[in-house]
This record gives C-alpha cells, structure tokens and sequence, in this order.
C-alpha cells in the first residue's frame, strides 16, 4: 500500500477519505459506549469521588459540592454524553492525524533525511490509521462484554479495577496490541516514503511513542485518560 502512493502526487481524497472513515467509527464507537449503563455509572461515580476529594480538602465547602452534583445530574445523561462524545471524538480524529504527520515528517525529512511533503506525510498518517478502525470496533466490543472503559485488548483484560490514579496501571492501559499493530504499519510507512530500511522506522516510530507514554505517565497526565 505504502510502496504504491510513495512516488504519487498527495491528493485530498487521499488523506481525507481515510480520516472521515475514522469520525464515522469513532462517533459509532462513542455512542454504543454511552449507551451501556455500567460506563454511565462509572463516570458518575468517579465525579463523585473527585468531589469528595475537594471537600475533604477544603476547596469546596459542601453547599458548593451539592450545587454542583446537580448540576452534573442535569448534564450527565447519555444524549449530552454521545453529543459531546462524538463531537470530540471529530476533532481528535482530524488532530491526531495531523499530529502523527507532523511527527512523520519531522523524522523522516530531518532524522532520517527523506525527501518527501508534508501532505504525504499525513497521508501515511491517514492511512495507518485505517488500523484504528479494527481496534475500535474490538475495544468497543470489549468495553460492552466487561462494563469497562478502560478495557482493551492487552493486560487490562485481567484488570478488575482500574485506577487512574496509578501509574502502574497507566501502563498497563498502554499496552494494547492493536495499538501495537497501528505503530508497526506506521513506522513501515515512514521508512517507504523515507526510503529507509523498515526496522528503522518502526524503531523511531516505537521509540517516540514509548518516551511520550512514559512522559504522560509520569507527569499526571494520565490521569485525565491521555
């Protein structure tokens, strides 16, 4: 695939056929999701957590803290949760994959010192990213067997309970084979359009990821679900 669009001209269905694809999936994914009761209780819960946390160290007095839950209770149903969800979920797609080009681009015209545009590269992007669908359709499956949002087809699987506070269990949740399978066919995109050997590139490809994993990890962005 990769091989046979390296000496084409980028075109816009090229790259954006394959990202409108992957809102579809995304949107489905979000909607079945905030279908299942189990992960709308989940996230009620963890709010309410979250609360009770303040109140217990004083940044929210309990009149705030009811005020609040009844504000959350007003918003928090599935309709507003599959709206927002799946408006989000757009934009993610369109700016991941702008993202992951930009990072194609950088490493493959400046590290590895391939000449190629910067289109191709979200092309490639793009196109990786059609693995995307597969592993959103086997964790959405997933999340609905086990009633977890954190699931996915690594250790998670033998996770009972998820807490995001832990950094271990952060890493855990990053070790996903199909997203594993995802990184793989991106670095064999890099090293076509790069005209370099294959294990090189999915080497800087599995490299980056695995420096911005731990960087999120360890810095508490993890926390939030990065």
């Amino acid at each position: 695939m990769f091989e046979s669009i390296k000496g084409q001209p980028t075109t816009t269905p090229g790259w954006l056929f394959p990202i409108l694809i992957s809102c579809l999936v995304a949107i489905i994914h979000v909607n079945v999701i905030f279908s299942q009761p189990a992960i709308i209780q989940t996230i009620k819960e963890r709010q309410e957590e979250q609360i009770q946390q303040m109140i217990q160290k004083g940044t929210l007095t309990k009149e705030q803290a009811a005020k609040a839950e009844e504000q959350m209770a007003s918003y928090m149903g599935p309709t507003f949760l599959k709206i927002t969800g799946s408006f989000d979920a757009v934009i993610n797609v369109f700016l991941y994959t702008f993202l992951t080009g930009i990072g194609v681009w950088l490493v493959g015209t400046k590290a590895i010192g391939g000449q190629f545009e910067f289109m191709k590269a979200v092309e490639i992007a793009a196109l990786a990213g059609m693995i995307g669908i597969l592993g959103a359709i086997v964790t959405m499956l997933l999340i609905v067997a086990k009633g977890n949002a954190m699931v996915n087809l690594g250790p998670m699987l033998l996770l009972e309970h998820f807490d995001a506070k832990n950094k271990t269990h952060q890493m855990l949740a990053s070790i996903n084979l199909m997203n594993f399978w995802y990184l793989a066919v991106l670095g064999l995109g890099l090293s076509r359009v790069a005209n370099d050997r294959v294990i090189r590139g999915i080497a800087w490809v599995f490299g980056i990821w695995a420096v911005l994993r731990v960087a999120i990890v360890f810095s508490g962005l993890g926390q939030s679900g990065l």
